[in-house]
């Protein structure tokens, strides 16, 4: 036999870690949901009332104790239910609906059982409503204890309010049967209830176990969030240091090789051209020789310069972003034989800053350098 359904019926009973404030907001929920079940109950049957009294005069007619019997059920429970559910309109009564519900369950009951005990003893076939009455609590939010407490009070409340319409029927034969079956609807009832309450629990405390997990993901993505863009920030910032304390290095750089190396390189070459004038009359060998060294130290003046300048172009410091750029261009169809055609609409009188005008500087000079030998371009 298969057992599974019962695993379940306990699964149900274990509810899910609780945390501060989940009983309370279990009470406004449960107070909050029997008020709505109250009042759809209440227009829900009042609809049926107002729907079936017409016809009331073409179905009972055979039976007049009948229909005297259901007009006046129908009267005193439409307004009875009526007034339930005006008061469950109330916020003061919405918060205590539950026994708001109860209270009209059980008059609604009385009212049935007196309707009841008009129309018949009880072998009469509309005395089996009454066992439909213990199962309107069903959806009724009620701990087991609670549940177990109300749930025959309205059984209880259609058999007495049936008994004391028609006292004779305490010596029916039929009326252990009759409290037998209400007994039955009263547990079933209970039975059913509570597992739609624990099922509606363990849902709400399911629901606000998520809430709070969301909640907290929330807040872990947004530090997160911060965090990320913080070191973001970070990284940009010291990206923006290196760049500059480059660029520094390279202007330190370029000033050394200028007045240091460039100035000595100069100074030789200086010196070499004397002592050729000097020495007109050194034999042709020296002469060459001579003349070798010198042409060395001009290519590697010249070397000195290119260096100088690839490491921090002065035209860049002296005229500007615009001049730099043209003579970038100018310079790449000297060296590349490249011929560039330059449009731009940097105004020199306008300042740049450092830092932009070097990144722009650098970013064409990188463009022109790979277009010159990847792409082979000729124009």
């Amino acid at each position: 036999m298969d057992w599974s359904w019962l695993r379940g019926v306990v699964e149900l009973t274990r509810e899910p870690p609780a945390s501060a404030g989940d009983g309370e907001a279990w009470a406004a929920s449960m107070a909050s949901t029997t008020a709505l079940y109250g009042f759809a109950c209440a227009v829900v049957l009042n609809t049926l009332h107002l729907v079936f009294w017409p016809t009331d005069r073409f179905l009972l007619f055979p039976s007049p104790q009948v229909a005297d019997a259901v007009r006046w059920l129908r009267v005193t429970s439409f307004t009875c239910q009526g007034i339930g559910a005006l008061l469950l309109l109330v916020p003061a009564m919405r918060r205590r609906s539950p026994w708001v519900f109860l209270t009209g369950c059980v008059v609604s009951a009385a009212l049935l059982g007196r309707a009841l005990g008009r129309m018949g003893p009880l072998d009469q076939p509309y005395v089996h409503m009454a066992y439909l009455v213990p199962l309107v609590l069903n959806m009724a939010l009620f701990p087991l204890a609670l549940r177990a407490l109300v749930t025959p009070l309205p059984g209880a409340s259609v058999l007495l309010a049936y008994l004391a319409t028609r006292p004779a029927e305490l010596h029916s034969p039929l009326l252990g049967w009759t409290v037998g079956c209400m007994a039955f609807s009263v547990l079933t009832s209970i039975f059913h209830g509570h597992l739609l309450y624990l099922l509606a629990r363990r849902s709400f405390l399911q629901d606000r176990a998520l809430r709070r997990q969301a909640a907290e993901l929330s807040a872990h993505r947004s530090l997160l969030e911060e965090q990320v863009a913080g070191q973001t920030d970070q990284l940009r910032r010291l990206a923006a240091h290196l760049e500059q304390a480059t660029e520094n290095e390279r202007a330190r750089l370029s000033r050394e090789l200028h007045d240091e190396l460039g100035q000595q390189l100069a100074g030789l070459r200086y010196s070499l051209a004397a002592v050729q004038r000097q020495d007109a009359a050194a034999p042709g060998e020296a002469r060459a020789r001579l003349l070798e060294m010198s042409d060395t130290l001009a290519h590697l003046t010249s070397a000195v310069r290119e260096i100088v300048t690839d490491l921090r172009p002065q035209v860049l410091d002296e005229r500007g972003l615009g001049a730099a750029v043209e003579w970038l261009v100018q310079r790449t169809e000297d060296r590349m034989g490249l011929p560039c055609t330059l449009a731009t609409t940097i105004d020199d009188q306008v300042p740049v800053d450092p830092p932009i005008a070097i990144a722009a500087f650098r970013i064409i000079q990188e463009s022109l350098t790979n277009v010159a030998r990847h792409a082979r371009a000729r124009h």
